[in-house]
């Protein structure tokens, strides 16, 4: 059986918070706890809206994954 993560809409986005919560300290936790929890996943997916419509947010992204 093949073990799939998939992490949905992570919103990373360079300045402010949604509902108060920082977007990219979130994913940051969550790719901390899936590598924790599930380092032996065969795939991790994360779709839905990734980031704005910043190129910086795109890069800033990059860096977190």
């Amino acid at each position: 059986m093949i073990k799939i993560v998939w992490i949905s809409d992570p919103h990373l986005q360079r300045v402010g918070r949604i509902d108060g919560l920082d977007p990219s300290m979130r994913l940051k936790t969550a790719l901390e706890y899936e590598n924790a929890h599930y380092a032996d996943a065969d795939m991790l997916v994360i779709s839905g809206d990734l980031a704005g419509h910043d190129p910086e947010e795109y890069r800033a992204l990059q860096k977190v994954l």
